[in-house]
Protein backbone atom coordinates (compact mmCIF):
# COMPACT_ATOMS: atom_id res chain seq x y z
CA UNK A 1 0.00 0.00 0.00
CA UNK A 2 1.43 3.48 -0.73
CA UNK A 3 2.44 5.84 1.63
CA UNK A 4 0.41 8.34 0.62
CA UNK A 5 -3.03 6.14 1.15
CA UNK A 6 -1.77 5.25 4.69
CA UNK A 7 -1.00 9.14 5.50
CA UNK A 8 -4.91 9.53 4.40
CA UNK A 9 -6.02 6.65 6.56
CA UNK A 10 -4.41 8.12 9.44
CA UNK A 11 -4.88 11.57 9.12
CA UNK A 12 -8.59 10.53 8.86
CA UNK A 13 -8.29 8.83 11.72
CA UNK A 14 -6.09 11.60 13.52
CA UNK A 15 -9.03 13.80 12.94
CA UNK A 16 -11.38 11.19 14.25
CA UNK A 17 -9.22 11.09 17.59
CA UNK A 18 -9.59 14.99 17.63
CA UNK A 19 -13.91 14.84 17.11
CA UNK A 20 -13.68 11.73 19.95
CA UNK A 21 -11.75 14.40 22.47
CA UNK A 22 -13.89 17.39 21.04
CA UNK A 23 -17.36 15.35 22.02
CA UNK A 24 -15.69 13.94 25.56
CA UNK A 25 -14.52 17.41 26.68
CA UNK A 26 -18.26 18.91 25.50
CA UNK A 27 -19.84 16.46 27.48
CA UNK A 28 -18.74 18.44 30.31
CA UNK A 29 -20.19 21.55 29.21
CA UNK A 30 -23.93 20.21 28.35
CA UNK A 31 -23.83 18.22 25.23
CA UNK A 32 -25.68 15.30 25.70
CA UNK A 33 -26.64 12.33 23.57
CA UNK A 34 -30.12 12.83 22.42
CA UNK A 35 -29.03 16.55 21.04
CA UNK A 36 -30.29 16.45 17.20
CA UNK A 37 -27.69 18.57 16.10
CA UNK A 38 -25.19 16.02 17.18
CA UNK A 39 -26.84 13.00 16.29
CA UNK A 40 -25.78 12.97 12.46
CA UNK A 41 -22.02 13.65 13.55
CA UNK A 42 -22.18 10.49 15.97
CA UNK A 43 -23.08 8.28 13.65
CA UNK A 44 -20.63 9.81 11.09
CA UNK A 45 -18.56 8.57 13.72
CA UNK A 46 -19.25 5.15 14.14
CA UNK A 47 -19.67 4.73 10.31
CA UNK A 48 -15.52 5.94 9.66
CA UNK A 49 -14.42 3.61 12.59
CA UNK A 50 -16.00 0.69 9.68
CA UNK A 51 -14.32 2.44 6.79
CA UNK A 52 -10.60 2.78 8.84
CA UNK A 53 -11.08 -0.75 10.22
CA UNK A 54 -12.45 -2.62 7.29
CA UNK A 55 -8.82 -2.27 5.39
CA UNK A 56 -7.21 -3.16 8.35
CA UNK A 57 -9.03 -6.75 8.53
CA UNK A 58 -8.61 -7.51 5.01
CA UNK A 59 -4.74 -6.83 5.46
CA UNK A 60 -4.68 -8.50 8.30
CA UNK A 61 -6.69 -11.26 7.95
CA UNK A 62 -4.15 -14.01 8.12
CA UNK A 63 -2.79 -12.76 11.62
CA UNK A 64 -6.28 -12.14 12.99
CA UNK A 65 -6.91 -16.01 11.99
CA UNK A 66 -3.54 -17.17 13.58
CA UNK A 67 -4.45 -14.53 16.77
CA UNK A 68 -1.46 -12.64 16.06
CA UNK A 69 -2.48 -9.51 15.15
CA UNK A 70 -1.67 -7.44 18.71
CA UNK A 71 1.57 -9.03 18.99
CA UNK A 72 2.31 -8.11 15.40
CA UNK A 73 0.58 -4.60 15.54
CA UNK A 74 3.30 -3.54 18.85
CA UNK A 75 6.12 -4.13 15.93
CA UNK A 76 7.05 -0.77 14.47
CA UNK A 77 4.93 1.48 17.11
CA UNK A 78 6.71 3.98 19.57
CA UNK A 79 6.26 2.86 23.21
CA UNK A 80 4.53 6.02 23.99
CA UNK A 81 1.67 4.75 21.16
CA UNK A 82 0.82 1.84 22.51
CA UNK A 83 0.58 2.95 26.10
CA UNK A 84 -2.01 6.10 24.60
CA UNK A 85 -4.01 3.30 22.88
CA UNK A 86 -4.16 1.19 26.46
CA UNK A 87 -5.01 4.09 28.25
CA UNK A 88 -7.44 4.84 25.66
CA UNK A 89 -9.83 1.39 26.56
CA UNK A 90 -9.00 1.80 29.77
CA UNK A 91 -10.43 5.08 29.94
CA UNK A 92 -13.63 3.92 27.75
CA UNK A 93 -13.97 0.61 30.20
CA UNK A 94 -13.95 3.42 33.28
CA UNK A 95 -16.80 5.22 31.91
CA UNK A 96 -18.60 1.90 30.92
CA UNK A 97 -18.74 0.75 34.50
CA UNK A 98 -19.20 4.27 35.63
CA UNK A 99 -22.38 5.18 33.50
CA UNK A 100 -23.70 1.53 34.54
CA UNK A 101 -23.09 2.65 38.23
CA UNK A 102 -24.53 6.39 38.56
CA UNK A 103 -27.88 4.99 36.64
CA UNK A 104 -27.79 1.67 38.17
CA UNK A 105 -28.04 -0.11 34.78
CA UNK A 106 -31.12 1.95 33.76
CA UNK A 107 -31.43 4.36 31.11
CA UNK A 108 -32.06 8.58 31.85
CA UNK A 109 -35.32 9.19 30.76
CA UNK A 110 -38.23 11.83 30.32
CA UNK A 111 -41.43 10.27 31.09
CA UNK A 112 -44.55 12.86 31.22
CA UNK A 113 -42.44 15.65 31.89
CA UNK A 114 -40.44 13.70 34.98
CA UNK A 115 -37.17 12.90 34.75
CA UNK A 116 -36.73 9.15 35.42
CA UNK A 117 -34.08 6.19 35.46
CA UNK A 118 -36.11 3.86 33.33
CA UNK A 119 -35.39 0.04 32.66
CA UNK A 120 -37.27 -1.09 30.25
CA UNK A 121 -40.42 0.46 30.99
CA UNK A 122 -40.23 0.49 34.57
CA UNK A 123 -39.27 3.18 36.48
CA UNK A 124 -36.46 2.43 38.88
CA UNK A 125 -35.95 5.74 39.93
CA UNK A 126 -37.21 9.40 39.80
CA UNK A 127 -34.56 11.91 39.14
CA UNK A 128 -33.65 15.79 39.65
CA UNK A 129 -32.80 17.74 36.52
CA UNK A 130 -29.68 17.95 37.58
CA UNK A 131 -28.96 14.00 37.94
CA UNK A 132 -30.52 13.52 35.01
CA UNK A 133 -28.29 15.94 33.04
CA UNK A 134 -25.10 14.31 34.90
CA UNK A 135 -25.93 10.79 34.20
CA UNK A 136 -27.13 11.98 30.01
CA UNK A 137 -23.32 13.47 29.97
CA UNK A 138 -21.77 9.94 31.70
CA UNK A 139 -23.93 7.78 28.88
CA UNK A 140 -22.76 10.18 25.96
CA UNK A 141 -19.31 9.61 27.61
CA UNK A 142 -19.00 5.87 26.86
CA UNK A 143 -19.07 6.64 23.26
CA UNK A 144 -16.30 8.98 22.61
CA UNK A 145 -14.33 6.85 24.64
CA UNK A 146 -14.70 4.39 22.95
CA UNK A 147 -14.26 5.94 19.38
CA UNK A 148 -11.02 7.08 20.76
CA UNK A 149 -9.96 3.61 21.23
CA UNK A 150 -10.93 2.41 17.90
CA UNK A 151 -9.32 5.67 16.07
CA UNK A 152 -6.09 5.47 17.88
CA UNK A 153 -5.49 2.26 16.84
CA UNK A 154 -6.12 2.86 13.02
CA UNK A 155 -4.13 6.06 13.92
CA UNK A 156 -1.05 3.99 14.86
CA UNK A 157 -1.53 1.25 12.26
CA UNK A 158 -1.96 3.33 9.36
CA UNK A 159 0.63 5.92 10.68
CA UNK A 160 3.47 3.28 11.64
CA UNK A 161 3.41 0.35 8.99
CA UNK A 162 4.56 -2.80 11.17
CA UNK A 163 7.24 -3.31 8.42
CA UNK A 164 8.68 -0.15 6.80
CA UNK A 165 9.83 -1.96 3.60
CA UNK A 166 6.95 -3.13 2.56
CA UNK A 167 5.37 0.26 1.93
CA UNK A 168 6.42 1.42 -1.15
CA UNK A 169 8.51 4.72 -1.24
CA UNK A 170 6.93 7.81 -2.58
CA UNK A 171 7.95 8.43 -6.42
Amino acid sequence: MSVMIRRLFALVSLVGVAASLYVYGASFFGLILDSSKSQLWFFALHLFIFVLYAPICILESQAMRERTFWKKFKLGKPTWVIRGINLAGVLFFVHFVLFFALGHAASPKIIDGAFVLSDHGTIKKVLTQAQYFRIKAAELRIFPTGWLSFYSVCAAYWWFPRNPESVEPRR
